[in-house]
């Protein structure tokens, strides 16, 4: 009976385990992408189901990495899209580049 309980309280562990590890790979994947808004989502998630996890240094380490990395490609977060103007024979036309590199006219 005791060894029957050591079971299912390691399979029990390890089912966690496996949905921790998962969530890590998840996460790590999205980042690797550049999906940072994915990423960070997952992420946090992480930290907040699994704050005890060897892993959750990690992931404090990639939110804080894609906020700099964000604010070194943005300038700053929250501010405008940049403006680009092109010319053209048709004459001059003004670019809004949004976040997700599209551009509207």
């Amino acid at each position: 009976m005791f060894l029957l309980g050591v079971l299912a309280a390691s399979i029990g562990c390890n089912g966690s385990y496996d949905i921790e590890n998962e969530l890590m790979r998840s996460a790590e994947a999205r980042y690797t992408a550049g999906d940072y808004d994915t990423a960070v989502d997952l992420y946090r998630r992480f930290i907040a189901e699994h704050p005890l996890s060897p892993f959750a240094p990690i992931a404090e380490q990639r939110l804080f990495t894609i906020e700099r990395e964000l604010d070194a490609v943005m300038g700053r977060r929250g501010g405008p899209a940049p403006i680009h103007v092109v010319s053209g024979r048709a004459g001059t036309s003004v670019e809004t580049v949004t976040p997700s590199n599209e551009t509207a006219r």
